[in-house]
């Protein structure tokens, strides 16, 4: 389901952190608002991504989408249409996030004690990974991520098992 069109609130692609791009929605609400990082599902940053934003927009949030697959230099319209994946590693996307989170920090439109994140199926564990390693988190949640799987499993791209975040958070 598309975002409706009628509330004026549009999605913008922003840049920060040396080059992440990401789309980011503005609530029509003046004053600090608190935001939320919507991380995008295996397809990288679709129209479904642009969609949440408006709509967490349009329920008082800035939403800000980064872009998790910027280092990737395949076949970006592939990895659109799900005959390619892209692995993310915990340091690369760590990385992402603490750029997200800065830059969040910086716009006025922010209150920086209320940031949260949402990981949508493969960012479900990119969404454990950042709170288990910072601590001024306001909420994280994991929209529908399989617990299992490769996204979950420990290897040398994502060498914390999935136990010790939960742990952590």
């Amino acid at each position: 389901m598309a975002a409706k069109k009628s509330t004026g609130i549009k999605p913008t692609m922003v840049k920060f952190g040396g080059g992440i791009g990401a789309v980011r929605a503005l609530p029509k609400a003046k004053g600090e608002r608190p935001a939320v990082i919507i991380l995008h599902e295996r397809y990288g940053i679709d129209q479904h991504t642009k969609d949440l934003t408006v709509k967490l927009a349009q329920a008082g949030f800035v939403g800000l989408a980064p872009d998790l697959f910027h280092r990737f230099t395949g076949d970006r319209k592939a990895v659109l249409r799900g005959e390619q994946r892209v692995d993310l590693t915990d340091d690369g996307a760590l990385a992402d996030l603490n750029a997200a989170v800065e830059y969040l920090k910086r716009l006025p439109s922010v209150n920086a004690s209320r940031i949260g994140i949402i990981g949508v199926c493969q960012s479900g564990r990119q969404s454990l990974l950042w709170p288990a390693n910072r601590t001024d988190i306001a909420g994280a949640v994991v929209l529908y991520g399989a617990i299992g799987g490769r996204e979950w499993q420990s290897n040398e791209l994502r060498p914390t098992p999935v136990e010790e975040l939960v742990a952590k958070v």
